[in-house]
């Protein structure tokens, strides 16, 4: 589920690392300085802010919280299934 993951919520990796070491991006250390900021017309966002834009709420200027909700909701049948097969092994 993992792999799967990171294909349908793309820069969730990268969003997490710019998160964790924000300080050093505001010091303009951060790894990948040049994505820090993402530009939506005439809006921007870093890395650890929001934003709301056609419909859709951003964290970070890039993961869409409705695209993760849907993601989620299609991973709980699998969830619960191996939940249910984990107990019935104990």
């Amino acid at each position: 589920m993992l792999e799967q993951l990171d294909e349908k919520i793309l820069y969730i990796r990268e969003l997490r690392n710019m998160r964790e070491h924000e300080i050093e991006y505001y010091k303009d250390e951060g790894y990948k300085q040049e994505k820090f900021v993402r530009v939506f017309g005439m809006n921007a966002s870093d890395a650890t802010s929001t934003i709301v834009t056609n419909g859709n709420y951003y964290v970070g200027g890039r993961i869409s919280v409705q695209e993760v909700k849907s993601v989620f909701e299609s991973f709980l049948p699998i969830a619960i299934m191996k939940y249910d097969e984990f107990m019935l092994n104990l």
